[in-house]
């Protein structure tokens, strides 16, 4: 073994050696000693040795080096040819050496497969022999770090899942679902990188950007970040006109939450859409004399009005204490879907202390199964406005119907918990956080602090730093909370 060994390294070290000195033996003409043949010997063919294979184990193997060596009568190898007709072999030099790398190649190529393999990348051999796929490597670490992810999750280890998918997304930024994964989770522990990647998804992808805007916004939501929130509508407002009204929405929700009058003065002249400056400019009037905006609220909307206007002006009719203008508005052929009537007739009837009515009302609705649309809507009502009989009649309802086991019903019964706290019914709390249990398979870990925050243990804490805990919920019921346990960071802006 140890003899073929050194035979191989001779051999490799000769094909450029003996071919070079042949090569300079050539372009001198004879001028120079013949490199390779016994100087002692006659130098004609087939009498001559070859001093090159002497040094070998076995003489033969000079023959992958030069075929001119040939066995004599008598078996003793001797070169085959007179001295001046000694030559180099370059292309057998560069065939041999070209297989010995494509070997070395191959070996290293499998051994570098085989490790990456069980380490846990999914590639394919060809990806790792073949040079021009390289390029593609970054795709499966980042493959290989979403698994990583995944495992995490699933042993509820959100800490390693974001180091996973930290790594991930930066090796694959174009992977869209990936970033939206990897903000969603960071936007509860770390919600300034959630900010970031946000933000470079809406600049990497614009076709998705609506979307994008979107989960920001209700990433903002839960953190009552309400200052980014108004910067943010009013960029989607200008770049999304197709969801306008769900952006004025936003708007206005924020600026309720932090008043800025010197902002809403600059969106009322902004050259945004008519509806828009319309909106904003009846706001100004509300803010700067609420007696005589009643007048403004209630004059006849245009033709092509959003259906954001026709939702604002009676509902800000409420908020002023017109509630009674604000049912005849919106009996007088109001062009909202029967759900925002509902929402706000409810608003209306509680505002002038109808409890009667809404009772029927209410009662009417359970005379079906609740669609979760209504279900959401007396969940976002009973938040805002309290009622322990109104909740257990609507509670019960919802219970007695056949429950699902899909996040649409876990959203449901997070919205019901929610409600039962705000009441005050924490019987019917615990009730709904075992529904989500056996829908998730797994305790509602933030039940404790959450039912604390309803039952008003700590009066400082704030309502945004229990909301991601209280996720998934229905956004209308995120709405509510907010609107009735928000407590503004800042005094209002006043104008000039």
């Amino acid at each position: 073994m140890i003899g073929r060994l050194s035979d191989a390294f001779q051999l490799a070290w000769g094909l450029f050696y003996w071919n070079l000195r042949k090569t300079w033996f050539r372009l001198r003409h004879g001028h120079v000693p013949c490199p390779c043949q016994s100087p002692s010997d006659s130098g004609r063919a087939m009498e001559t040795r070859c001093e090159p294979s002497l040094t070998l184990q076995r003489p033969a193997r000079f023959r992958h080096v030069c075929p001119l060596l040939r066995p004599d009568a008598e078996g003793r190898w001797r070169c085959s040819v007179d001295t001046p007709d000694v030559r180099p072999f370059w292309g057998r030099a560069l065939v041999l050496i070209g297989l010995a790398l494509v070997c070395i190649y191959g070996v290293g190529t499998l051994g570098a497969w085989g490790l990456l393999r069980w380490r846990g990348y999914p590639l394919s051999y060809f990806a790792v022999a073949w040079p021009p796929a390289w390029t593609q490597f970054h795709l499966a670490q980042s493959r290989f770090f979403v698994a990583k992810a995944n495992r995490a999750l699933a042993r509820n280890d959100i800490e390693e899942a974001l180091m996973s998918l930290s790594v991930a997304y930066q090796k694959d930024p174009q992977n869209y679902p990936l970033g939206r994964l990897f903000a969603r989770l960071a936007q509860a522990g770390q919600p300034a990188l959630a900010d970031r990647v946000y933000s470079q998804l809406a600049h990497d992808h614009p076709a998705q950007r609506a979307e994008t805007y979107a989960a920001w916004y209700e990433a903002l939501l839960w953190r009552a970040d309400f200052k980014s929130i108004t910067a943010l509508a009013k960029e989607a407002l200008a770049l999304d006109p197709n969801r306008g009204s769900a952006w004025l929405n936003a708007l206005i929700f924020a600026l309720r939450r932090e008043p800025d009058r010197q902002l809403v003065r600059e969106l009322a002249s902004s050259p945004t859409s008519p509806d828009a400056r319309t909106v904003f400019s009846l706001e100004l009037q509300t803010l700067e004399s609420p007696v005589s905006a009643k007048s403004a609220l209630l004059k006849p909307m245009a033709q092509n009005a959003s259906a954001y206007l026709a939702f604002y002006r009676p509902k800000r009719l409420i908020e002023l204490g017109f509630a009674q203008d604000a049912l005849g508005l919106l009996g007088r052929n109001n062009p909202l879907p029967g759900r925002d009537q509902l929402v706000l007739r409810f608003e209306a009837q509680t505002a002038l202390g109808w409890k009667t009515l809404i009772r029927g009302e209410v009662e009417s609705l359970l005379a079906n199964p609740l669609n979760p649309t209504t279900a959401e809507l007396l969940i976002g009502y009973l938040i805002r406005h309290p009622d322990a009989e109104l909740l257990a009649l609507t509670f019960d309802a919802f219970k007695q119907q056949p429950q699902g086991k899909d996040e649409g019903t876990y959203r449901l019964w997070a919205g019901w918990l929610c409600a039962a706290g705000a009441c005050g019914d924490f019987e019917r709390f615990h009730q709904a956080g075992a529904q989500m249990k056996a829908i998730s398979g797994a305790e509602f870990r933030a039940l404790k602090q959450v039912e604390g925050f309803f039952r008003g243990d700590n009066p400082s804490t704030r309502i945004e730093g229990y909301l991601p805990a209280m996720q998934p919920i229905p956004l209308e019921v995120t709405y509510a909370l907010l609107e009735r346990y928000y407590r503004s960071r800042a005094p209002a802006k006043t104008l000039p």
